[in-house]
């Protein structure tokens, strides 16, 4: 049985400034976590021009699988990222919604007037450096999957660095 999961992406505010201007045209990726579970799936809000507090007000559905939600490690990816136009576009940080927490999926309630009353949910984005114990111990697993997530992190994270770099 398939169930519709819908998030929406209200808004950002204190995003750093990644344009030469002083601000940044943000925009958010939105995908579920593990692939293998999720697929590859990747949502995207509208790009905001010209600020550091971008409202996006907006809504995305995924189908997904109840049962597959309480999997250890499922969970939204939020990459919250600058437009550029003439360049990769820069990425400003990471967020993760983890979707074991998410009220209902455990027990069955009846949420009186839907899930309106459902808080909303502050997410601060970060910018992981590719290092240290969690890094070292996956670096050093035979497995495919391991290898090709710390290549990744690290191409990833290097991108953004020489992004940064390259623009003060």
């Amino acid at each position: 049985m398939m169930f519709c999961f819908t998030l929406l992406v209200l808004n950002a505010k204190n995003l750093p400034p990644l344009d030469t201007n002083g601000l940044s045209d943000p925009y958010v990726t939105l995908r579920l976590l593990p692939e293998d579970l999720f697929g590859k799936e990747v949502k995207k809000t509208e790009t905001i021009k010209s600020t550091l507090f971008p409202l996006f007000d907006e809504q995305f559905d995924f189908d997904v699988d109840p049962e597959l939600l309480k999997e250890t490690g499922a969970c939204f990816h939020f990459t919250v990222k600058d437009y550029d136009k003439f360049s990769n576009d820069d990425i400003a940080g990471h967020a993760f919604f983890n979707l074991n927490n998410v009220m209902g999926l455990h027990e069955n309630i009846n949420v009186t007037g839907g899930f309106g009353s459902v808080p909303q949910q502050t997410l601060n984005i970060f910018h992981p450096k590719p290092e240290g114990q969690y890094f070292e111990i996956l670096e050093t697993r035979d497995e495919e999957r391991a290898k090709l997530f710390v290549k990744a992190e690290k191409d990833l994270y290097e991108k953004t660095v020489s992004a940064h770099v390259s623009e003060k």
